[in-house]
């Protein structure tokens, strides 16, 4: 049965942390254990993980109360107990402190154990020169709790009488031996004659000297402890029952624990004791006796008066916090009981004012208040009253009111340094300044975080062995500045704080953008660095999967789009000699569109109707209709007066616009597709790279609620993508909308370049008319033609009202007229052309586009006249396509109302902002790829932050800040007016160096039309529908004689030398003449000296300018 019973007590207290070392057990022959082979037999006890839990679960305070304890003891646990763990027999001295009835139960069996004949007998073995330790006992040494450490006259530790604090270390260093540890004569002498009484020495053996590892009660750090026999009979005591041991000295004399029936009650048992170390002694309210040499005046040590004055106050303040505790926990019970109790209190409530302290009162030390909540495990620090635990939300609000109110009281105070808070010298000086109660808020806010996080660090690298780090306070003391100086800038608005204003002036400065991130990351702003933020981003990439976002309903139309996408590196490569161009990189963007349609897509197909024999190219009824609604606006808008020949000119483009309008309706009525953005390809530079791209739409979307996939591309792409659907039916290709408009203007400009389409420009303002040109910015070059368009169609209309005549009857006699009638037409279809984009109308785009097709070929644009003939051929024999086009002709993605090409999402959409979070242009094909990849997971990761913090929702339709061109549009209007009206309407300047002027040019121009239609139609037949051989000769021929800007500015040159040359000979002429007149003696014919009346020096340039114009006026015709 005894057998068992050690069993029992072996395995249960294997997880025990404390344990007591008797002398006896350390002198033991039989059961002593090296250390060594101790720790290679238990050396994994620390990697346990079973083991480790059980620690956690049997003393749970060790970690989550206090975690300084692993960090302040050098050795484990398990390292201190090897040799308890061996020898069964320490197991019986140790004198456990725990609250546990089944430990406490197997101590008191094995306490019986042991016997004194034992002890007695290894103690004689003891070797008289053996050497002792500098003196071991903890006691208040130079003002400081310390090691006394002297070496005069040693005694052995055991001689002493009374229970004493020893040095860890040495202890440890002389591997727990208690015959090695000395004590010095001084502390000797005190300890038997002047701390005890005489005769309490003789009560015990030295052989009952016992060392302890126990836990203090407050702090919760391992102490060692001394005493002869199990405590000091003289200074010990049971607070509510529960043995209190602290060290003698403490008690010589502060009263701090002391008798308090029925609180604290003397006692000589020692079972089951929580002892108290001396630091914690003197924070909770104690006072260290401090032994003084003669001669010295004033004693240091405690009178139970001056040193406890304020003890009432705290232990009052302790117990109104454990009563906050009870009130705000969930035990109703307990509640009820502690306000039962004091309800004997109210009595005296109203008897301040009256009570006469006739009697002294006795009262419970602080001391004694806070040993009994440190008992019942209520954790109160005096110096920090503020208990989490014990506060709710409300608490923290009116913590922050009463905070901000600080704040603000400390205006004035802050007002008189209002200087240094905006321009200081040094950060210091900047700091200095704060409201203390800011600073103390961030500082115990962030120390507290910081501390707290140390210890648990410090832990994981004790276990793996590693030197602990020393807090970074630095860091804390700029973090502090920072959260400070935005408070004050919150505060006094108005104020030029100086650290947000030096913020926002690098905001501002892009080449130091890094420095401001790294200003962001001290302050923990930003969580990490940059570097570890690109080791983020390339793992959320290769783990991001685009396929899926796709949704596979059966109610949804998949339309791809594809486009090319580069990027360009922002500088040169280092050491560049201006021979090697900027590095860029190219890939092909796609995206996927899905429009949620109102029924499935197999029953919305079922409606459309094959269209057979419809005339594909040229004008339609609905185009016709189209310029006809453009007409009656023009004439609306005007409101001509036949007879006072008076008109309203208070209109521009804008008006037209907004009454073209009103006669369509907006189509698109359904909600934005689900945009998501696909894996990259290859640059789209050659076919096969173009095919690969298409190919990976198969795999990517579910056809089995899809018969078609259909795609959408610029030019380029869709010509080689031509081939790839011949043999492939189940990709269907779409002309993109808005290069195909970019291109309607740059035919309209290469057909009108030689009828004045070019001084048009320049009387509206143009400056550079070379942009214009080449079309370089898309909504300049369409506001340009919309104001052309504009300016020409209110000079026909005023021309036609003045005259009173019809348009067919002015058309065939005026040329000039029917010239800049055909721009106004052919424009109206490139006009109606984007409203039809713009308003989501499928037929206004479609038959605008057949209309304006025959324009291509006859300006020389084959590539696009050769695809244009492919989508508009398709779209009218596939009534799928054009049924589901009549849905969804646009996209619409930011806004109500306002719709987008296809192509044009993509370049706005796509392209843009995957060039917003490519940071960095990789020169790789395959990490450029990766880059695009994850695209869409980085903005959405930013939208939220950006939308809901700065309100920077995406928008296409805010309005633009123009200037109004509406002088310029009216001024032009009348110079057509007069240039109409004219009898030679081709010398008007308007039409200057305008060389297709001519019955050549005039002819070419009214016949290119039909010539356009015929030869797409030749297109038609040869690569569709194979009934004629298929050639490429006069593909590429351009019906129209183009003229650019540097053809005229060299007829300009030209024409402007001719004149000068003529002026040359009449000068020549003019001062031949004169000379035949000169006087003589003067050579060469100038007079002598300065003539009257002429200025001094050169003339300037206005005045020569004038002189030349004196002198070619004189010159005879």
């Amino acid at each position: 049965m005894e057998n068992k019973k050690n069993t029992a007590f072996t395995k249960h207290t294997l997880n025990l942390s404390e344990s007591t070392f008797d002398l006896t057990e350390l002198l033991d022959e039989d059961l002593l254990i090296s250390e060594n082979e101790t720790y290679n037999e238990y050396e994994d006890l620390e990697e346990e993980k079973d083991l480790e839990e059980n620690l956690k679960d049997e003393n749970e305070v060790f970690y989550s109360e206090n975690e300084n304890d692993i960090i302040d003891n050098n050795k484990s646990l398990f390292e201190l107990d090897f040799n308890a763990f061996a020898n069964s027999k320490k197991f019986a001295q140790q004198n456990i402190s725990d609250e546990e009835n089944d430990l406490d139960d197997t101590e008191k069996i094995f306490s019986e154990i042991e016997s004194d004949e034992e002890r007695d007998k290894i103690i004689n073995k003891i070797q008289n020169n053996e050497k002792l330790s500098p003196c071991v006992i903890i006691d208040m040494y130079e003002g400081k709790i310390q090691r006394c450490n002297s070496v005069t006259n040693l005694r052995r530790l055991w001689q002493m009488i009374g229970m004493w604090q020893i040095d860890d270390e040495e202890v440890r260093m002389k591997n727990f031996a208690i015959e090695h540890l000395g004590v010095c004569y001084s502390h000797f002498m005190f300890d038997q004659n002047q701390l005890h009484t005489s005769n309490l020495k003789q009560t015990k053996k030295y052989t009952e000297s016992i060392i302890r590892r126990r836990r203090c009660l407050f702090c919760n750090k391992n102490k060692f402890f001394f005493s002869r026999g199990a405590n000091c009979e003289e200074h010990s005591y049971t607070v509510i029952g529960k043995n209190i041991q602290i060290p003698c000295i403490g008690q010589k004399k502060c009263g701090a624990l002391q008798k308090y029936y029925p609180l604290v009650i003397s006692t000589q048992q020692s079972e089951y004791a929580r002892y108290i170390c001396m630091d914690c002694y003197e924070k909770k309210g104690g006072h260290i006796y401090q032994r003084v040499g003669k001669g010295v005046q004033k004693d240091p040590n405690c009178n139970n008066k001056s040193h406890h004055q304020n003890d009432t106050k705290e232990a009052l303040e302790a117990i109104g916090n454990w009563i906050l505790s009870v009130a705000v926990s969930e035990k109703l019970i307990w509640q009820e009981k502690i306000l039962a109790a004091l309800v004997s209190v109210l009595n005296i409530v109203g008897q301040e004012k009256t009570i006469v302290q006739n009697n002294k009162i006795e009262v419970p030390s602080l001391f004694t208040v806070l040993v009994i909540f440190a008992l019942v495990k209520f954790n109160y620090n005096s110096s920090n009253k503020l208990d989490s635990k014990n506060l709710t939300p409300k608490h923290f609000f009116e913590f922050g009111e009463a905070l901000a109110n600080s704040i603000i009281l400390a205006k004035n105070e802050l007002k008189t340094h209002k200087k240094i808070l905006e321009s200081p010298t040094s950060i210091e000086e900047y700091r200095a300044i704060f409201p203390l109660c800011l600073v103390q808020f961030y500082d115990g806010l962030l120390k507290t975080l910081y501390e707290t996080k140390k210890k648990v660090i410090d832990r994981q690298r004790k276990y793996r062995k590693q030197q602990s780090k020393p807090l970074n306070y630095e860091k804390i003391t700029k973090q502090t500045t920072f959260f400070v100086s935005i408070i004050l800038n919150i505060a006094f608005k108005g104020w030029k704080i100086w650290l947000p204003q030096t913020m926002a002036s690098l905001c501002r400065k892009p080449k130091l953008l890094s420095y401001l991130q790294g200003i962001l990351e001290i302050v923990n702003i930003t969580s990490h660095t940059q570097r570890h933020e690109r080791n983020l981003e390339k793992i959320r990439a290769l783990l991001v999967n685009p396929s899926d976002r796709i949704c596979h309903e059966k109610n949804i139309w998949n339309l791809g789009v594809i486009d090319n996408i580069d990027f360009k590196e922002a500088t040169f490569s280092y050491g560049n000699i201006f021979d090697v161009t900027r590095g860029n990189s190219h890939a092909t963007l796609r995206m996927l569109f899905q429009f949620q349609l109102s029924d499935e897509l197999p029953n919305i197909i079922e409606t459309g109707e094959i269209i057979q024999n419809q005339k594909i190219f040229g004008s339609n009824p609905f185009s016709l209709q189209t310029l006809n609604i453009f007409n009656s606006v023009f004439k609306k808008l005007l409101k001509y007066d036949k007879n006072n020949l008076m008109y309203c000119s208070d209109f521009d483009e804008n008006n037209i616009r907004d009454q073209i309008m009103l006669h369509f309706e907006v189509g698109c009525n359904f909600s934005p597709p689900n945009v998501i953005i696909l894996d990259a390809g290859d640059p789209p530079s050659n076919d096969s790279a173009v095919h690969e791209c298409l190919k990976m739409y198969l795999n990517e979307i579910n056809l089995e609620n899809n018969k078609y996939i259909h795609i959408a591309a610029d030019e380029a792409i869709y010509r080689r993508g031509i081939s790839y659907c011949k043999k492939n039916e189940k990709i269907k290709m779409i002309l993109g909308q808005w290069h195909t408009n970019k291109d309607m203007m740059s035919a309209l400009i290469t057909i009108f370049s030689g009828y004045g389409i070019f001084n048009m420009a320049g009387i509206l303002g143009v400056r550079f008319l070379d942009k214009l040109e080449k079309g370089v910015d898309f909504r300049a070059t369409s506001k340009v033609l919309e104001l052309i368009w504009t300016s020409v169609g209110i000079g026909i209309n005023l021309y036609i009202e003045k005259n009173k005549q019809t348009l067919d009857d002015i058309l065939k006699k005026n040329k000039i007229i029917k010239i800049w009638y055909l721009y106004f037409q052919w424009a109206g279809y490139w006009r109606a052309h984007w409203f039809g984009i713009r308003w989501g109308i499928f037929n206004l785009q479609h038959e605008s586009l057949k209309a304006f097709s025959p324009l291509f070929p006859v300006a020389g644009k084959s590539n696009y006249a050769r695809s244009v003939s492919y989508h508009l051929y398709h779209i009218e024999n596939d009534p799928q396509l054009r049924t589901i086009l009549n849905m969804a002709p646009s996209v619409n993605l930011t806004s109500h109302g306002h719709f987008l090409a296809y192509d044009e999402a993509l370049e706005m959409f796509g392209v843009k902002f995957v060039k917003q979070n490519v940071t960095r242009i990789p020169a790789d094909k395959e990490e450029l790829k990766l880059k695009i990849r994850a695209t869409q997971l980085e903005k959405e990761r930013t939208d939220m932050l950006i939308c809901d913090y700065i309100n920077d929702f995406v928008q296409s339709s805010q309005p633009r800040h123009i200037q109004s061109r509406k002088e310029k549009i009216w001024e032009l209007a009348h110079l057509l007016v007069d240039a109409f009206e004219s009898a030679n309407p081709f010398e008007h300047p308007i039409f200057e160096f305008c060389s297709n002027l001519n019955n050549e040019g005039i002819d070419k121009l009214f016949t290119a039309y039909d010539i356009g239609i015929e030869r797409l139609q030749t297109i038609v037949n040869q690569e569709i529908l194979l009934t004629e051989s298929y050639t490429t000769v006069g593909r590429r021929t351009r019906n129209i004689t183009r003229v650019t800007v540097a053809d005229i500015n060299k007829m300009r040159k030209e024409k402007e030398g001719e004149r000068r040359e003529n002026i040359d000979e009449r000068e020549i002429g003019r001062r031949r003449g004169r000379l035949r007149g000169r006087p003589r003696g003067i050579p060469g014919g100038r007079p002598r000296g300065r003539p009257r009346g002429r200025p001094r020096g050169r003339p300037r340039g206005g005045r020569q300018k004038d002189i030349d114009e004196e002198e070619i006026n004189e010159i005879p015709s």
